[in-house]
């Protein structure tokens, strides 16, 4: 009887693997590209929706700032913007729009989106009521007359600025200034003085509800010649029943001119 002997084989049989396929050339090369191009396209489309899209056209301004400016005249002034596309509008050619108004001393704008505009509105503050041949002027602190006097704007409590014939309208600066510092030098503060004559070579006449004479300064003597003048004062009062005017341009001295007694005009 034969017998059968299994005999291990010394090689094992490979298990099948389908072979892998290499990926070519061009789509190693295609995918970083497609990447690059969803990067930079999806920005470029939504900057394309945004600059023809309606939902930025303008529809909307608002204003702060605007008291003595009329709103109506802003509005009238930006409409030619209206229905515009806002991310289109340069806000560079807004401010020469609203700058013509003689008020408007400066102006920022910022872009709201969709489809506003917000309008910051700098106006300018009168410092004194200029008064010249053709009527009362504002006149703010840097000398600046923009505007003629209108009794419906206020400000009428303002100090009255001006110059003789024979000069001083280059003074207008220095009398400003000066109307400053007598504010402040002054116990009643701004509201003492009523008005400012520019004389010329830098010498002025200030009228103030302080004393009942007007009162001849230079920009240089102002300080020592007001305090001694607020001291003399009250004896100034007593000895003189009306004084024409005082004069405080001088270093050592009060100049004080007495109004002339009718006793004294007949003779």
């Amino acid at each position: 009887m034969a017998i059968e002997r299994a005999v291990a084989s010394p090689f094992r049989r490979r298990q099948f693997q389908a072979p892998r396929r290499r990926r070519g050339l061009a789509l190693r090369l295609v995918r970083p590209f497609l990447g690059a191009l969803a990067l930079v396209g999806a920005p470029l489309g939504i900057a394309l929706w945004a600059s023809t899209s309606p939902a930025f056209a303008l529809r909307g301004v608002q204003i702060r700032g605007a008291e003595r400016v009329p709103t109506a005249w802003l509005r009238k002034s930006l409409a030619p913007l209206e229905g515009r596309h806002l991310l289109r509008i340069r806000l560079a050619e807004i401010e020469p729009l609203l700058s013509r108004h003689p008020w408007v001393r400066a102006v920022r704008v910022r872009k709201e989106l969709p489809d506003r505009l917000l309008v910051m509105i700098e106006e300018r503050q009168p410092a004194a009521l200029l008064r010249a041949e053709a009527g009362l002027f504002f006149v703010d602190r840097e000398g600046t007359v923009f505007a003629p006097f209108e009794p419906q704007l206020g400000a009428s409590d303002l100090p009255l600025v001006g110059w003789q014939e024979q000069g001083g309208q280059a003074d207008l600066p220095a009398a400003l200034t000066l109307l400053e510092r007598w504010s402040d030098l002054s116990p009643n503060g701004a509201a003492d003085l009523s008005q400012v004559e520019a004389l010329g070579n830098g010498n002025f006449r200030v009228h103030a509800s302080s004393f009942p004479f007007p009162v001849l300064v230079t920009e240089d003597r102002l300080e020592t010649g007001l305090a001694k003048l607020v001291g003399l004062a009250p004896a100034l009062a007593e000895r003189y029943p009306e004084i024409r005017q005082v004069d405080l341009r001088f270093s050592r001295q009060i100049v004080i001119q007495p109004a002339a007694t009718p006793q004294a005009e007949q003779g």
